[in-house]
């Protein structure tokens, strides 16, 4: 029983009130404990991903609990979270409303742990071997959803109004 307190303002809280279109694909890790902690309650239109860290990025699983979320409603997916992010943030970006500006947060639960990536993301990085390989291959995918989301600005004619701020809890 733990979040950001109420009271707190949240950046989507501000932006929304400024006339975005606000959301969150990726991990909150706020609180999710009553619905006033949740995404959707903080400032954010729409919401994707997961509450919590340290989940199966495979299963969504997370101490044998379901993690995975749209819009504050559990949802029952599959896929690799990297990719899924990647594809979610991409649709937002190809469905926005060009004359309203969009404040995306795309917190990607990788690199953390469980150490966990499709096989294809190990092939590169044969010389590594033990965490580091593992470790290579999920900072490969992420690096690989950063550039499809890039790419997706610049194919909706939004990437030179557009702000990227790269940050890592690891």
């Amino acid at each position: 029983r733990w979040g950001l307190p109420l009271g707190e303002r949240t950046l989507a809280n501000a932006l929304k009130d400024a006339g975005y279109t606000t959301a969150i694909t990726g991990k909150w890790h706020l609180g999710e404990f009553e619905p006033a902690y949740r995404p959707t309650a903080r400032g954010f239109d729409h919401q994707y991903g997961h509450y919590f860290g340290a989940l199966d990025y495979f299963t969504h699983l997370r101490d044998g609990t379901h993690d995975w979320y749209r819009d504050d409603v559990e949802l029952k997916e599959e896929g690799y979270s990297t990719h899924l992010l990647t594809k979610e943030a991409c649709r937002l970006i190809e469905a926005q409303d060009k004359a309203k500006p969009l404040f995306l947060y795309v917190p990607f639960n990788g690199v953390h742990s469980p150490m966990q990536v499709p096989d294809s993301y190990l092939a590169p990085y044969g010389e590594l071997s033990g965490p580091r390989l593992q470790l290579a291959g999920m900072l490969a995918a992420v690096d690989e959803g950063i550039g499809q989301i890039v790419a997706a600005l610049e194919s909706a004619g939004m990437r030179e109004n557009t702000l990227i701020v790269f940050s890592s809890d690891n």
